[in-house]
C-alpha cells in the first residue's frame, strides 16, 4: 500500500513536471520564433540602380505601414502596433520619428485617440495627419498630430464605419481619405472636418493608397489588384492608369516621383509567380518596370508597405515580414532527459505492478 501511495505520488508530481516543461518549452519556442523570424525595417532603395540599404529597424518599429519625410529630411512612421509586445500585436498604434541619417527612433505619439494609425502625411506647415481602420461607429478617423509635442487634435470622426487606410495632403490643403469598404474617396476639410464624396464606384475597388501628383490629380492604388486609377479633385472623373492583375498584383503603397512616374510598393506577377518590391509605372501609358527587388524582399520575405521619396529622389519603404514559410514553427523534441526520467518511471511503475500482482 505504501508503495503505491509513493507511486501515484511520484506520477502526479511526473505529470505536474513535464506540463511545466512543456508550456517553457513552447514559449520558449514561440518568443524564438517571433523574435528571429519576425522584422520590420525602413529601407532606403537608390532609384537608379534598385540597391537597398537598412535605415532603421526593431525597436519600436512591430508593424510599420505609412510614411513621409518632412522639409528637414526627418522620417516619420505610422504603425499601428507600435507599444506592442511580441508576439501579441495588441498596442495602440502611433507615429515614430527616424533620423534618416543614424537611424534613431523617437516616439512622437502613441495611446490617446489612436486605435492603429496607418497613413500618415504632412501638412503645409509641418503638422501630421494620420489615419486609422476603424469600423466602430463615432470613432475618429482622422488625427492631426504635433510632431514636437505629440499632441493630439481629431479631425475627422464619421458617424458610421469607415475604413481610411491612407491619407493625403490636397494642392489646396484639403485631406484627401480613401475609404476601403464603400469604395470611396473623400475629401476632409482641415478645419471644419467636413466630408465631402469626390468620386465612388467605378474602378475603385477597395481603395488603399493615396499619392498627389503636380497638377494635383489624386492617384488612387487599390491593395489586391496592384490597379491604379487617376481621379479629377473637382469632377472626381476617374482614368485607369494601370489595371493590375487579379491575384497575382498588389499595392501597399504610392508615390509620385519628380520626374511623374509612379512608384509602387508592394508586389506584381512574373513567370507565373508574383515577386515583392518598389516598381515604376509610366503615368501616360501605365508601362511597368521594377525598380528594386530581392535582396531584403526576398532573403527576408519583407513586403513593402508604405513608399515616400526623400529630397534627393532616394525612394523609402517602410516593410514588414519575414516570417518563416511554415505557418507555424517546428516541433523541437523535448530534452532527451526528460524521456530518460519518463522512461525510468514507467519501469518503476511495471515493477510496481508486479509486485502488487504477485
Amino acid at each position: 500500500m505504501k508503495l503505491r501511495l509513493k507511486m501515484c505520488s511520484l506520477i502526479k508530481t511526473l505529470n505536474f513536471a513535464m506540463r511545466r516543461i512543456a508550456s517553457v518549452t513552447a514559449l520558449v519556442v514561440f518568443s524564438g520564433f517571433f523574435a528571429d523570424s519576425v522584422n520590420a525595417v525602413v529601407i532606403r532603395v537608390d532609384p537608379v540602380t534598385g540597391a537597398q540599404s537598412i535605415v532603421s529597424s526593431g525597436n519600436n518599429l512591430v508593424n510599420p505601414q505609412g510614411i513621409a519625410v518632412d522639409a528637414s529630411g526627418q522620417i516619420f512612421v505610422a504603425d499601428p502596433n507600435l507599444g506592442s509586445i511580441l508576439p501579441a500585436f495588441t498596442g495602440p498604434g502611433g507615429v515614430l520619428r527616424i533620423d534618416p541619417v543614424t537611424g534613431a527612433q523617437t516616439v512622437v505619439s502613441t495611446g490617446g485617440s489612436f486605435n492603429g494609425p496607418t497613413g500618415i502625411a504632412i501638412e503645409a506647415d509641418g503638422s501630421l495627419v494620420t489615419t486609422q481602420v476603424n469600423s466602430v461607429s463615432n470613432s475618429t478617423v482622422v488625427i492631426r498630430v504635433d510632431p514636437l509635442t505629440g499632441t493630439q487634435t481629431p479631425v475627422f470622426q464619421p458617424a458610421g464605419g469607415f475604413n481610411g487606410f491612407d491619407i493625403a495632403v490636397g494642392a489646396d490643403g484639403s485631406l484627401v481619405v480613401a475609404n476601403w469598404s464603400t469604395p470611396a474617396v473623400f475629401r476632409i476639410n482641415p478645419v471644419t472636418g467636413v466630408q465631402t464624396t469626390i468620386t465612388t464606384g467605378g474602378s475603385l475597388f477597395q481603395p488603399k493608397n493615396l499619392a498627389i501628383e503636380a497638377d494635383g490629380d489624386i492617384l488612387v492604388a487599390t491593395g489586391i489588384l496592384g490597379a491604379v486609377t487617376r481621379i479629377d479633385p473637382v469632377s472626381g472623373v476617374q482614368t485607369v492608369v494601370t489595371p493590375g492583375s487579379s491575384g497575382t498584383a498588389g499595392s501597399d503603397g504610392i508615390a509620385v516621383e519628380s520626374s511623374g512616374d509612379i512608384l509602387l510598393a508592394g508586389y506584381r506577377p512574373t513567370g507565373g509567380s508574383s515577386i515583392l518590391g518598389i516598381f515604376r509605372v509610366d503615368p501616360i501609358t501605365g508601362a511597368e518596370a521594377v525598380v528594386s527587388s530581392g535582396g531584403l524582399f526576398s532573403s527576408f520575405g519583407l513586403r513593402p508597405k508604405g513608399i515616400a521619396l526623400e529630397a534627393d529622389g532616394s525612394i523609402l519603404v517602410t516593410a514588414f515580414g519575414g516570417l518563416d514559410p511554415a505557418p507555424f514553427p517546428a516541433p523541437v523534441p523535448l530534452p532527451a532527459a526528460v524521456w530518460l526520467f519518463g522512461s525510468g518511471l514507467l519501469g518503476l511503475i511495471g515493477i510496481a505492478k508486479k509486485r502488487k500482482g504477485a
